[in-house]
């Protein structure tokens, strides 16, 4: 699979899937049927252009330690130097004393202090590495966010190139530590849309230990970060809100602190020869991600094909797990990949996944590299479209409108003599898409519609259903009696003129008006003559 092929087939798929974007064109603005019709219709392709974003992602657990001024970070970032977003999470940046704690607990994380000092010195470090060897192009990197949590820290970085992309930045913290939301552990992330594409970050520290008690606590720990993250809404949501996995891609990293689940004799020998791959089938996250009782079926993992990260003698590659010292009280730690990057979303494809050799903690840094395809909305061309839905929905409606045509439009019956008989037809024709059902009045200015006809005019058939493409020839027959009985001073003006509104009514479609008129020749009482 390439980025190509995956991001054809996200393409492809309706706008209404990708919730974020469906927002973004402001559909709701619409009509109901409007959007009910988009929903089924509107694909990404039609509205949104794609791009390929390089994303690299790295997470390390510094163990307290303040980094030295001069060091190289070249191995923190091996392979992913050129990535257009640089994605760096602390864990332990500082010691986890209770001062710490507390400090981040009252709010005290602010300015230039020593509660600072530690994440100000990576951040120029990253600065540094990554501007002072500018990319092929060129372009320099800024820094996006940062956010810190007692240890966890996290600092986002992107190329100049991508300042007008990025939007919607926002950072939020869960605490999860200490009673249960204190900040020794649990997460600090980052939000932020490029193009018109939203992506979140969630750098964490879960429990720390090796009993099943840690394991049952890790899982916990995340599913708390899960629920209780927040971010505002999206600019131009109708949402107020949204949670971490509401993003259509997230990446969630960091010292995920989960150990291998396998007898300590079992563990050693396998440590000992190096035998990694069987030590990795006893790995406890790998066991959740299956059971996706926490970690659901959306989480994914690239293929591990590196060794443990943890625990490491400082300054070492020696595993503290493969010696028993018998002069220390402390419990033996074996090895385990503890530092993980998983993610969630079908536009993020995995392109490498390694541990890093940088040894200035007891902690192997990890370093992931993603293709993550954004999508830009072309905002007049969802408008067109949404207009093209409505024209079409107009037009379906009006096929559903009976329409016939009438000819002739005029009944002109010339003169009439008393006694005479004057007949004229009309051809009524169905040229719609459905049955029309038609009727013939009279009108009042009075009194409206009157469904008697006057005793001279005579209409066969005054009323009917006509089939689509059929067509019926209406008489209309005018008679004008002399003498007393007659009907001739019904129909008489007073100006040797005989006139009468008709109409002839489509039920749910066009009425047609006309006039019968006609000149009176003769007398009303002696019937015909000059």
């Amino acid at each position: 699979e390439t980025v190509a092929t995956r991001g054809a087939c996200d393409m492809a798929k309706p706008l209404v899937s990708h919730p974020t974007l469906w927002s973004e064109c402001r559909i709701e603005e619409r009509s109901r049927r409007v959007q009910d019709r988009a929903r089924k219709e509107l694909l990404l392709e039609d509205v949104a252009e794609t791009h390929v974003v390089d994303v690299a992602v790295t997470s390390y657990n510094a163990n307290g330690r303040t980094p030295p001024e001069d060091l190289d970070l070249s191995q923190l970032f091996e392979g992913t130097a050129n990535a257009d977003v640089h994605v760096v999470g602390f864990q332990e940046i500082v010691p986890l004393n209770p001062g710490n704690v507390l400090a981040d607990s009252m709010g005290n994380y602010r300015g230039d202090d020593s509660s600072t000092r530690h994440a100000k010195a990576w951040e120029k470090l990253i600065e540094k590495h990554l501007n002072g060897r500018r990319d092929v192009d060129g372009n320099a990197y800024y820094n996006v966010c940062n956010r810190q949590m007692v240890g966890v820290y996290l600092s986002v970085w992107a190329k100049e190139t991508f300042r007008e992309c990025i939007s919607d930045v926002h950072t939020a913290s869960v605490g999860v530590g200490v009673m249960g939301y204190m900040g020794n552990k649990g997460a600090v992330a980052g939000r932020m849309r490029i193009h018109h594409s939203p992506i979140c970050f969630i750098c964490v520290h879960l429990s720390s230990g090796g009993g099943e008690v840690d394991h049952q606590r890790r899982n916990i720990d995340a599913a708390e970060v899960f629920r209780r993250l927040e971010f505002p809404g999206l600019t131009g949501s109708l949402e107020p809100s949204m949670s971490s996995t509401d993003h259509h891609s997230v990446l969630f990293f960091g010292d995920l602190n989960y150990r291998v689940s396998l007898k300590e004799e079992v563990l050693m020998q396998l440590v000992e020869q190096k035998r990694w791959s069987e030590l990795f089938h006893g790995d406890q996250l790998s066991m959740e991600l299956q059971l996706g009782t926490v970690y659901t079926e959306e989480w994914q993992e690239g293929t591990i094909s590196f060794p443990p990260t943890y625990k490491f003698l400082r300054g070492s590659d020696t595993y503290v797990g493969t010696f028993k010292d018998t002069s220390s009280q402390k419990k033996i730690r074996f090895p385990a990949w503890c530092d993980r990057i998983l993610w969630q979303g079908q536009n993020l494809l995995q392109r490498s996944y390694q541990a890093s050799l940088l040894n200035m903690s007891d902690h192997r840094p990890v370093v992931a590299s993603f293709d993550w395809t954004t999508h830009q909305i072309d905002k007049q061309k969802v408008q067109a479209l949404l207009d093209g839905i409505q024209r079409t929905l107009d037009m379906e409606d009006m096929s559903r409108v009976p329409t016939c045509t009438l000819d002739p439009l005029e009944l002109d019956l010339g003169e009439v003599r008393y006694g005479s008989t004057c007949t004229v037809p009309l051809h009524l024709t169905n040229v719609g898409n459905v049955s029309a059902y038609f009727q013939l009045f009279t009108f009042h200015d009075t009194e409206g519609f009157d469904p008697y006809l006057p005793k001279w005019v005579v209409i066969t058939p005054p009323f009917g259903v006509l089939e689509p493409e059929e067509q019926c020839d209406i008489s209309v027959k005018c008679t004008l009696r002399g003498g007393a009985d007659g009907n001739a001073m019904q129909a008489y003006q007073g100006n040797g003129i005989v006139q009468k509104l008709l109409v002839l009514k489509i039920e749910g479609g066009r009425d047609f008006f006309y006039y019968f008129a006609a000149e009176v020749c003769g007398n009303a009482f002696l019937g015909s003559g000059p």
